[in-house]
C-alpha cells in the first residue's frame, strides 16, 4: 500500500475522513460474513475487495473502473494482471496525487457525462465496474446505454456496488438510487444478471466501526470536523437497520434482449404472441378489461423484446384481499405468462428470458409495494418457478362435482313454508347494494379471501367482455345470506364464486339457492346434468354444508396447484405459509380461469 498521507488530504471530506479512520487507501465498505467476524476495518475492507474481485472474469481481461477510489483497487487489479483504466470524478488534484503514487495507472478525469477525455478510443473493455459511483448520476437512462456501448460484445460483464435505497422517501432526502429504478434501467438497456448478493448484513457494520473510530480518535481530529461525518454515518446506519437502505451486488451481462414495462400498445404483440403460445385468440378489449381498467391498480407488465418482437411475458392484475379479522390489502393475481416457442432455449433457470421478465417484474412491482402475489400453476411452469422464481405451493385445487343423480331430489320451487318465513332467492345479471351486505356479513367467518364488494364484483363478473355470467342471491325478509355466481356450459353448472353469511341457515340458504338456479336455467331451456367448481379446503364450516349439498371432491383434472411468491414477512416463513393454507377461501373466479 502507497504512503496515504499524500492522498487523504485531497480527497473529498467523506472519504478523507474514511481513510484516516480505517488507515487503508480502500475508502470503501468492508465485508463480514458473520456478525461476529472479528475483523478490523482494514481487514474488513480487504474482505470486501476479495469477494468482489472473485466475480470477475480472470485477467488479462480488460477492465475500466468507474468510482471514487484512490487508485489501491485500480493498482491492486492492475497487479494482477488487468488491463486497467480508472474513472475518477474527484478534483484535479486528488487525480494527480493518485498518478503521483501509481505512475503505471491509467487515471481518466470526470464522468461517464462529462469525461475529460474520451473514452471511446479505450473501449471496448471486457469488464466495467461501477464502484458505488452510480451516486453521481441522475439519470440512469443514458449511464447505463453508455455502459452497454462501451463493453466488449457479446459477453461482456458490468459490475455494479452499490448503496441502494428500498423506499422512494428515502430515495428523496440521499443520494441513492432505488433498488428497483437501478434495475429497471439496466434491463431497458439490455443486460441480464448474471449473479446478484444482497451484502446489506455483511457490509453494515462498517458505520458502527467507523464511529467507534471517530469516538477514539476524537483527539486527534478537529470535533467540528468530524461531527458531521459521525452523524452521517449514524444516519446511514439508522436507513439500514429501518430496512430503508442496502447494499448490493450485481453481475450482468449484455444481452441482445430488452427487458421493459408496459408501454401504450404493447397489447397487441402481447396478444399475438399469446396466440402462438396458448393457441387461443384473446381481443385486446379483453386485454384492457383485465389488466388496463383494473379497478385496483395497474397495468403491471414486464417485457422481453429481440427488436420489434415480444419472446416473453410476465404479467399479474392487482386484488384487494382481506386479512384474517384485519383489513384488506392489495395483492396480485398472476396472469398470462409465457415465453415464445423459438427462444425457449435462451438461457438456462435464472438467465433464461421468463425468469429475466420476473425479475424485472417482482423489482418493479411487487418488492415494497404488496406482500405475495399468487397464482394456480401446473407442469413445467410450477417445476420451474420452484426452482428460480421462489414460488411456494401452498395447496392442491380440488374441483368439486354434483351429478344428476344426486340432484333429482332437489325441489323446483320454494316451498309454502319457505316463502311464509321470507326466503326468496333473485336472479341477477348485475351487482347491487347485497354484494356489499353479503361481505361485510360474511368476511369474518372465513379467513383470508378476496374482497367480494360491489366494486369487485362489478370488474370481475359483469365487465368482462367473454361470458355472461348469473348470480344468484338468497334474501330472507329482504336481507341478502349470500349468493352463488355461475354460468353454463354445455350441460354443465360451472359455479365460479359463492359467498354466504355464517348462520344457522346457511346450509338451507346455500341450498336453496342452487336450487332456484337450476330452476331458473331448467325454465330456460338448459338442461343441467351436472354441477361443477372449484372450492378450497377452508372454511370447514364452508366445505361441511358443500358436502350436505352432495358435492363430491377430486383432484382438479389438470393438477393445479395455489402458489405464492412472498415479498414482505409476514408470508416468507413456512409458519406463515401454513397460516394461508390453514385460512385461505377461494374458488375458480380467484383464477383467470374462469
Amino acid at each position: 500500500m502507497s504512503d496515504l498521507s499524500k492522498v487523504s488530504p485531497l480527497l473529498p471530506p467523506e472519504w478523507r475522513f474514511h481513510a484516516l479512520l480505517s488507515d487503508t487507501a480502500h475508502c470503501h465498505v468492508g465485508y463480514w460474513s458473520t456478525p461476529d467476524s472479528p475483523y478490523t476495518l482494514a481487514q474488513a475492507q480487504d474482505a470486501w475487495f476479495a469477494h468482489v474481485c472473485a466475480q470477475l472474469m480472470p485477467p488479462p481481461a480488460k477492465l475500466l473502473l468507474i468510482g471514487h477510489d484512490t487508485g489501491a483497487h485500480a493498482a491492486s487489479l492492475q497487479a494482477q494482471g488487468y488491463q486497467v483504466s480508472l474513472l475518477c470524478p474527484w478534483s484535479e488534484t486528488a487525480q494527480v496525487a493518485i498518478r503521483a503514487q501509481y505512475p503505471a495507472l491509467d487515471v481518466q478525469t470526470g464522468t461517464l457525462s462529462a469525461p475529460q477525455t474520451s473514452l471511446d478510443a479505450l473501449a471496448p473493455f471486457d469488464v466495467i465496474w461501477m464502484l458505488e459511483s452510480l451516486q453521481d448520476y441522475s439519470e440512469l437512462a443514458p449511464v447505463f446505454r453508455q455502459l452497454r456501448a462501451w463493453l466488449t460484445p457479446p459477453q461482456g460483464r458490468l459490475l455494479l456496488t452499490e448503496p441502494v435505497s428500498y423506499h422512494a422517501h428515502t430515495h428523496k432526502i440521499a443520494v441513492v438510487h432505488e433498488v428497483n429504478e437501478i434495475e429497471f434501467y439496466w434491463a431497458a438497456a439490455g443486460f441480464f444478471v448474471r449473479h446478484h448478493e444482497n451484502l446489506t448484513a455483511q457490509t453494515s457494520p462498517t458505520y458502527q466501526q467507523l464511529q467507534g473510530a471517530a469516538q477514539a480518535a476524537i483527539d486527534d481530529l478537529t470535533r467540528a470536523e468530524l461531527e458531521p461525518q459521525v452523524q452521517h454515518w449514524q444516519t446511514q446506519q439508522q436507513r439500514i437497520d429501518k430496512g430503508q437502505m442496502g447494499y448490493e451486488l450485481w453481475l450482468l451481462e449484455t444481452s441482445d434482449y430488452q427487458v421493459h414495462g408496459y408501454r401504450g400498445g404493447d397489447e397487441q404483440a402481447i396478444l399475438e404472441t399469446f396466440q402462438k403460445v396458448f393457441n387461443v385468440s384473446r381481443s385486446e378489449k379483453h386485454w384492457h378489461w383485465k389488466f388496463l381498467r383494473n379497478p385496483f391498480g395497474g397495468p403491471y407488465v414486464s417485457t422481453v423484446w429481440d427488436g420489434a418482437l415480444l419472446v416473453a411475458h410476465y404479467t399479474a392484475y392487482p386484488v384487494p384481499l382481506w386479512r384474517n379479522g384485519h383489513s384488506s390489502v392489495l395483492t396480485q393475481q398472476v396472469a398470462d405468462i409465457l415465453t415464445h416457442p423459438a427462444y425457449r432455449g435462451v438461457g438456462r433457470g435464472i438467465t433464461s428470458l421468463l425468469a429475466r421478465a420476473y425479475r424485472h417484474f417482482t423489482r418493479s412491482y411487487c418488492e415494497g409495494h404488496i406482500p405475495f402475489f399468487y397464482g394456480f400453476l401446473t407442469g413445467a411452469h410450477l417445476g420451474f418457478g420452484k426452482l428460480f422464481l421462489n414460488y411456494q405451493p401452498i395447496t392442491e385445487v380440488l374441483e368439486w362435482r354434483l351429478n344428476t343423480e344426486a340432484m333429482a331430489h332437489y325441489p323446483t320451487c320454494l316451498s309454502i313454508s319457505e316463502r311464509l318465513l321470507g326466503y326468496r332467492v333473485e336472479w341477477t345479471e348485475e351487482v347491487g347494494e347485497w354484494a356489499d351486505l353479503v361481505f361485510e356479513q360474511a368476511r369474518e367467518a372465513y379467513g383470508w379471501l378476496t374482497v367480494r364488494s360491489s366494486q369487485y364484483l362489478r370488474w370481475r363478473y359483469q365487465q368482462n367482455p367473454d361470458h355472461r355470467y348469473h348470480f344468484f342471491v338468497v334474501y330472507k325478509r329482504n336481507k341478502p345470506l349470500g349468493w352463488w355466481l355461475a354460468r353454463v356450459e354445455n350441460s354443465v353448472l360451472k359455479i365460479g364464486d359463492a359467498l354466504f353469511v355464517r348462520q344457522p341457515q346457511s346450509l338451507k340458504a346455500a341450498r336453496l339457492g342452487l336450487n332456484m338456479a337450476l330452476c331458473h336455467l331448467n325454465r330456460s331451456g338448459c338442461e343441467i346434468r351436472q354441477i361443477q367448481g372449484w372450492f378450497s379446503q377452508t372454511p370447514s364450516w364452508w366445505v361441511d354444508i358443500l358436502k350436505a349439498l352432495n358435492f363430491c371432491p377430486s383432484p382438479q383434472p389438470d393438477g393445479l396447484t395455489l402458489c405464492i411468491s412472498p415479498f414482505s414477512s409476514p408470508f416468507s416463513k413456512a409458519t406463515d405459509l401454513d397460516v394461508l393454507r390453514e385460512q385461505w377461501y377461494f374458488t375458480q373466479g380467484d383464477s383467470d380461469l374462469f
